[in-house]
């Protein structure tokens, strides 16, 4: 059963990937030009040349999701002292 969440994000970002080394509400670390940390929001599916791409959440709020692909994901957090619920899916994360 896909939520009304869902159904917003793929109006917004296009069809889920439907296999991807990362998942939705994983907190990872990528290379970008200023290099937070932030929460995978989406996966989006492959396009033409293009893999499979996250839509990332910094932690650093900005406003605007980071496009990130698989290569440029640098960690995904394993543990945290504290749990947070995402506020995109409603499942709880570590806490950054």
């Amino acid at each position: 059963m896909v939520s009304e969440n869902e159904k917003e994000l793929e109006s917004m970002y296009g069809p889920a990937a439907p296999f991807s080394e990362h998942k939705r509400c994983d907190h990872i670390t990528y290379t970008t030009a200023e290099g937070p940390p932030g929460v995978i929001v989406w996966c989006q599916a492959p396009a033409g040349e293009l893999g499979v791409r996250y839509n990332v959440a910094p932690d650093v709020a900005s406003g605007f999701v980071d496009f990130v692909v698989s290569g440029d994901v640098v960690a995904v957090q394993q543990e945290a002292p504290a749990m947070v619920r995402c506020v995109i899916c409603l499942k709880s994360r570590p806490l950054a």
